[in-house]
C-alpha cells in the first residue's frame, strides 16, 4: 500500500500518508510533468501577486483600515509560503515524493511552513468571512465596535493558537517518529489521534464556518440589492453605506467560492484515502494537488478584485512602473 504517492504536497490537515513503506533511494533525475510545471507557474504568479499587494497594504495610507489588517496577515502568510515552502515543493515535484536530498533541517522547514502557515491562512479566511458577515448583518454594531485593535488582537490570537496546537505535533515527529527512509513527510500513524484532532480544528470546522457565513448574509444582501434597484435617487451618504455593504458581501461570496473550489476536493480525497474504500482516479488526484496549491496565489487576486481601493492602488502602481520605464 503506497498512499504517499497519491497525496504528496498536501498539508497536515489533508495529508494521507497512512503507511511508510521502506523505499529505496531513487535517482536524482528531474521529471517535468504537469504537477511541477503547475507548481512553478503558481510560485511565479504568486510572488508577482503577493509582493505588490502586501507592499500597498503596508505603505498606502488609504488602505490602512481595520479590515485590511486581516488581509495583510493573509497575504503575508501566503508570501511566506511562496518564499519558504513552494521552492521545496517544486523540488519534490521534480524528483519524486520518495526522494529527499536536502537534509533534515530543510525537511523540518518544509513541514512547518506547509502545516502551520497553511493552518494560519485557513483560519484567517474564517476571520475575514465572519468579519464580512458582521459588517453586512449588523453594520451599526460593526462600525461602533470593530477597530484596528480588535483586528490585530484577532490575528495575533490565530497565530498563537495555531502554533500552540501544531508545534507539539511537529516537534514530536521531528524528535521521535519521522522516518529516515523515503520522502519528507510527517509520520501521522504514530500520532493518529492528534492528527484527527488537528484535521477537525484546522480544516473541517473552519471551512464549514466560512461556508455557512455566506448563507447568514443572504437575506440582508437580497434586501440591500432590492433597495438599491427600486429606491430611485438616494442621498450620497445612504448610497455609500449600501455600496459598502454590497462590497462586504462581494468579498464574502468570493471567499466562499475560493475555499469551496480549492479545499473541498482535497477533503474528499482525504476521506477516500483514510477510509480506504474507494479508488482515486489519477486525474482527480492531479486536480486536487493543483487546486490546493493554487489557493495561496488566488488570495491576493481575490482581494484586488473585491476591494476597490486596493484595485485602484494596484492600477496606480502599474502606471508608475510604466512611466518610470519611459516610452518604448
Amino acid at each position: 500500500m503506497n498512499s504517499t504517492s497519491s497525496t504528496k504536497n498536501l498539508t497536515i490537515i489533508h495529508t494521507t500518508n497512512i503507511s511508510r513503506p521502506n523505499v529505496q533511494a531513487q535517482d536524482n533525475s528531474i521529471s517535468w510533468s504537469i504537477i511541477p510545471i503547475s507548481t512553478l507557474l503558481i510560485l511565479v504568479s504568486g510572488l508577482l501577486l503577493t509582493l505588490p499587494v502586501l507592499y500597498l497594504l503596508l505603505t498606502a495610507r488609504p488602505l490602512r483600515t481595520s479590515f485590511n489588517i486581516y488581509v495583510s496577515n493573509l497575504v503575508g502568510c501566503d508570501l511566506a509560503l511562496f518564499v519558504l515552502h513552494y521552492p521545496l515543493t517544486l523540488f519534490i515535484d521534480l524528483h519524486g515524493a520518495q526522494t529527499w536530498a536536502l537534509g533534515y533541517t530543510a525537511c523540518t522547514l518544509k513541514l512547518y511552513t506547509r502545516n502551520v502557515l497553511e493552518a494560519v491562512a485557513i483560519n484567517i479566511h474564517v476571520c475575514i468571512a465572519v468579519n464580512r458577515v458582521w459588517a453586512v448583518v449588523h453594520p451599526i454594531s460593526y462600525r461602533n465596535r470593530h477597530s484596528a485593535k480588535v483586528a490585530t488582537f484577532t490575528c495575533l490570537t490565530v497565530w498563537i493558537y495555531v502554533h500552540a496546537s501544531l508545534l507539539p505535533l511537529l516537534i514530536l515527529d521531528a524528535l521521535y517518529y519521522r522516518s529516515p527512509i523515503g520522502g519528507c513527510n510527517i509520520n501521522f500513524p504514530a500520532q493518529y489521534g492528534y492528527f484527527w484532532f488537528t484535521n477537525m480544528v484546522f480544516f473541517t470546522v473552519p471551512w464549514t464556518r466560512s461556508s455557512n457565513a455566506s448563507g447568514e448574509g443572504d437575506q440582508q444582501c437580497i434586501e440591500m440589492i432590492r433597495f438599491v434597484v427600486t429606491a430611485g435617487p438616494l442621498r450620497r451618504t445612504k448610497r455609500r453605506k449600501k455600496i459598502g455593504r454590497r462590497n462586504s458581501y462581494w468579498v464574502l461570496g468570493l471567499l466562499t467560492v475560493l475555499t469551496t473550489i480549492c479545499w473541498v476536493p482535497t477533503y474528499v480525497m482525504f476521506i477516500m484515502v483514510m477510509t480506504k474504500k474507494a479508488f482515486i482516479p489519477a486525474a482527480f488526484r492531479l486536480a486536487v494537488i493543483v487546486l490546493f496549491n493554487m489557493q495561496a496565489a488566488l488570495d491576493p487576486l481575490l482581494f484586488v478584485l473585491a476591494l476597490k481601493p486596493l484595485r485602484l492602488a494596484v492600477f496606480r502602481l502599474l502606471r508608475i512602473g510604466r512611466q518610470s520605464r519611459g516610452p518604448g
